[in-house]
């Protein structure tokens, strides 16, 4: 039901009266209000789509219920019985993974995808959601998180894509992001966050432009910077500059 006109509400007869549903992909409508913690009834669900609407308010922290995203069990073992989708009932889907639309068909019963960007979600992003261990593709940007990114966020080790990318997280990358070792696109620009890059042989391997817009330093940020504020000078060895106060040479 992606790419239409429909508003209102995400109705809670979803998670109450298909229990069995495994695809939902509702992105690019007017939806608004809350993501219904009924939603969270849905333990077979392997692909939860909701990108590109108004939802407003928190995410549920009953989203641990996602069995099929937390463990290798029966759930993922039976393939897709069927989806919304925008082209009926089949056993093929088109994701946005990556920042890309990427067509499964054959292989869709093993992918694991959360897409809640370009909404108005607030709050923290609960630490429930690193029991989605499983997940291969997490996407949060273009919201209004604030607090910390979860210390255990590398607990996820099947993700290969996280985009946390334009919201309000503050502090540090946890320690545990070096653990995602299947990583292949990463996207933690434009936000408060600050510190040392965490080292890992992975995230090493990304872009700078995956950091920008924070006040973090290490590899790959590779510019020498020196913070000035009323009282003192502090040279740091490494650095981005992105914000007046930082002056680079």
């Amino acid at each position: 039901m992606a790419e239409n006109h429909l508003a209102g509400n995400i109705p809670t007869w979803i998670g109450e009266g298909l229990s069995k549903m495994k695809v939902i992909i509702l992105r690019s409508n007017n939806f608004n209000g809350s993501i219904p913690e009924e939603i969270c009834r849905l333990a077979s669900l392997q692909i939860l789509d909701l990108a590109h609407n108004k939802l407003s308010e928190n995410i549920p922290r009953c989203i641990n219920n996602f069995s099929a995203m937390t463990t290798t069990s029966e759930h993922s073992s039976n393939g897709i019985s069927y989806s919304i989708s925008m082209g009926g009932f089949y056993e093929n889907a088109a994701l946005v993974m990556k920042r890309k639309i990427v067509k499964y068909g054959t292989i869709l019963n093993i992918v694991r995808s959360m897409d809640l960007s370009s909404n108005n979600l607030s709050g923290e992003i609960p630490e429930e959601v690193t029991s989605l261990i499983i997940l291969q593709s997490l996407n949060l940007s273009h919201n209004h998180f604030h607090r910390i990114i979860p210390e255990n966020i590398g607990a996820m080790g099947s993700l290969e894509s996280l985009d946390f990318s334009v919201n309000q997280l503050v502090g540090e990358i946890p320690s545990s992001t070096s653990r995602l070792t299947f990583l292949n696109y990463l996207n933690l620009s434009y936000k408060n966050l600050k510190g040392k890059i965490p080292s890992s042989t992975q995230l090493q391997s990304f872009d700078a432009s995956s950091f920008l817009g924070n006040a973090l330093w290490g590899a790959p940020l590779e510019e020498n910077c020196t913070v000035v504020n009323e009282t003192s000078a502090k040279e740091v060895e490494w650095g981005v500059c992105e914000h007046g106060t930082w002056i680079c040479g």
